[in-house]
């Protein structure tokens, strides 16, 4: 386990395995970066895996301050300069996405080959005209106002609906105790990522950007990669077919053939970017 400090002072913690063009993954709210393990074992073979524990979570610090997508953006920043990563494969999963297209508007494309979303929405708040999202507003607010006062119920509740198929009692019992762990500051990160709309960054992405969902996913739409596919027609959009909220996990093997894939056609583009 690596850790970096932040500029705030926060100590950012990171699981790392293997050498090569880096491939940073951010994990959902509630997640640790443990549940990247199978990326961990099955890429890093041929590609430099970072694995991020985001502020609040795994073995990340718990400040009192800094519970913002933004300030997340940042922490990323923060990591890609002390470890002088470049050409960077930045991945966000689910809530994780908010903080890779907050790291692009807030700081643009130099240190990143290519972009990955899965499973996230660019905008996870529904309203009229828009249902791609997680919520509407009152289920926002009351998403938050479960996350700051049992959080305990809302992970043994949340986490086994993830899945499309069963999962293991070791395995759902180490992914329920990441989310109970989290203190009630970060269900301010939760909610301000949910009310976020960055319906307008997709089609400004200036590196390959590669959308992954799932056709049984019961928290984010899979028709948020016709709306990718709409702003970025060069995006390339993956749809699992035998996946929940998770295709990282659930189908580890076609997951990083395909994550693997893409972050080797980016090194052209990124060589011409220079």
């Amino acid at each position: 386990m690596g850790q970096i400090e932040t500029g705030d002072g926060v100590r950012i913690s990171y699981r790392e395995r293997g050498s090569g063009q880096p491939l940073v993954m951010i994990p959902g709210w509630g997640a640790s970066a443990r549940w990247f393990e199978k990326q961990l074992a099955g890429l890093s073979d041929q590609f430099q895996v970072i694995a991020v524990d985001p502020r609040f979570h795994g073995e990340s610090d718990r400040p009192a301050h800094g519970a913002r997508v933004a300030r997340s953006a940042k922490d990323l920043l923060d990591l890609f300069e002390r470890l002088d990563l470049r050409d960077v494969v930045l991945m966000g999963w689910s809530i994780g996405a908010a903080h890779v297209l907050s790291y692009f508007d807030l700081f643009g494309s130099e240190r990143v080959a290519g972009y990955v979303i899965v499973c996230g929405s660019p905008k996870p708040m529904n309203e009229e005209g828009w249902s791609n999202g997680f919520a509407d507003l009152a289920g926002a607010g009351g998403f938050k106002a479960f996350a700051a006062a049992d959080i305990n119920t809302l992970a043994n509740t949340n986490v086994p609906t993830y899945f499309h198929t069963p999962q293991s009692e070791s395995d759902l019992a180490w992914m329920i105790a990441d989310t109970a762990s989290l203190p009630s500051a970060a269900a301010n990160v939760a909610f301000d990522c949910i009310v976020q709309d960055f319906r307008d960054l997709p089609g400004r992405l200036d590196r390959p950007t590669l959308a992954i969902y799932s056709e049984h996913d019961p928290v984010i739409p899979a028709a948020n990669g016709d709306f990718i596919r709409q702003e970025l027609p060069s995006a390339r959009v993956e749809i699992f077919h035998n996946s929940g909220h998770c295709p990282f996990w659930e189908e580890p093997e076609r997951f990083n053939e395909v994550l693997a894939d893409f972050a080797r056609s980016t090194r052209t583009t990124a060589s011409a970017a220079r």
